[in-house]
């Protein structure tokens, strides 16, 4: 709407310089001039109104306040949103609830990798599949809150052109805290550094039912799509 009353004044502007050639030019210049004043008018009154209303929310309480005390009305909504902006982040910050959060490559041991395996209900291989499997992997990275490992995960790869998450873990009751983030972030970190800065390469998994949308929220694609299939796999025995 605002940038439809700024077309109109420029348009009235325009119609007042060609006044200058043609006089009714300057008539329909005021015209819509004074049409773009009366509709910027009926705005105010209907935004007024408004706010004008009774209401019990909070924040509709501290913008009426902003546009409605005392001072520029501008600078007003600007304090409040940045307010609202900050306890927002304050607020979010609290529920994550985990002061810090270390991410390790050289931590991952068999026994390590068993603990946090089996605690999100995965029924484990044999430890000397998992030494081996550990020994062979790209990158290995477990967080720890303080010295305590709540979560984990394994990078595999070629080095050029793909790579391959497994075994990504965050234990139950440190789940929905950013954890996974972190260790994603930690793995994207390693195959940029692993990489020429020119070149593109793939990052795949398969994701559990519940992590699809956290997985979508960190730029994974959901297969099949319209350029490629499903993801299969298949075990060997």
């Amino acid at each position: 709407m605002i940038v439809y009353y700024y077309w109109l004044f420029i348009l009235s502007l325009v119609l007042m310089l060609l006044a200058l050639l043609y006089r009714p030019c300057l008539y329909l210049g005021w015209a819509i001039l004074l049409v773009d004043f009366i509709f910027s008018l009926i705005q105010q009154l209907k935004i007024r109104n408004v706010l004008l209303k009774d209401s019990d929310d909070p924040d509709m309480q501290n913008f009426k306040g902003a546009v409605l005390g005392e001072g520029s009305w501008r600078e007003n909504v600007i304090k409040v949103v940045d307010e609202k902006i900050n306890k927002g982040t304050t607020e979010e910050a609290s529920d994550v609830g985990i002061t810090s959060i270390q991410v390790l490559s050289d931590q991952m041991t068999p026994e390590l990798f068993l603990d946090l395996y089996t605690s999100v209900g995965w029924e484990p291989p044999c430890i000397e599949q998992v030494a081996i499997a550990i020994e062979n992997s790209c990158a290995k990275f477990v967080a720890f809150d303080g010295e305590k490992p709540v979560g984990m995960m394994r990078l595999l790869g070629d080095g050029g052109m793909s790579f391959y998450i497994k075994d990504f873990v965050v234990i139950p009751e440190f789940q929905n805290k950013g954890i996974g983030k972190i260790l994603l972030s930690s793995a994207e970190a390693y195959i940029k550094k692993h990489i020429e800065k020119d070149w593109a390469v793939s990052l795949e998994l398969i994701s559990t039912k519940e992590a699809v949308i956290f997985y979508e929220k960190n730029g994974f694609e959901i297969r099949p799509c319209e350029w490629d299939g499903p993801g299969m796999f298949k075990m060997i025995r």
